[in-house]
């Protein structure tokens, strides 16, 4: 299983070979998916979804525009899943010329 971010950070020790947690904040690990990315997708994904839709609004269809900082980062890779998912126009920023093909091919408008 993997842990997800259903509770305070501080509420619970997770660092160890033993942990306890509440079985809510458990998520099996699908078939093929391996313990690294499992544990990865999480933090990215969670971090984007709370962000555009739980704060931000983002709704299905809304024909909304998502101008995403930092967009080549792992919760920006999230996010434009997310936004694409949506549908949104995707507006990405980036500090350097070399990562703005690999924002185009993601689907940056």
């Amino acid at each position: 299983v993997a842990i997800t971010p259903a509770f305070k950070q501080d509420a619970y020790g997770v660092l160890g070979e033993v942990i306890n947690i509440p079985v809510s904040a458990l998520e099996p690990i699908p078939d093929g998916v391996s313990y690294r990315d499992a544990a990865a997708f999480w933090m990215a994904f969670g971090t984007a979804y709370g962000l555009l839709v739980q704060c931000g609004g983002l709704k299905a269809g809304a024909g909304q525009t998502v101008l995403l900082n930092a967009a080549s980062s792992s919760v920006g890779t999230a996010a434009f899943q997310i936004a694409r998912a949506h549908g949104a126009t995707m507006i990405a920023l980036t500090r350097t010329e070399a990562k703005v093909a690999a924002l185009k091919a993601a689907g940056a408008d």
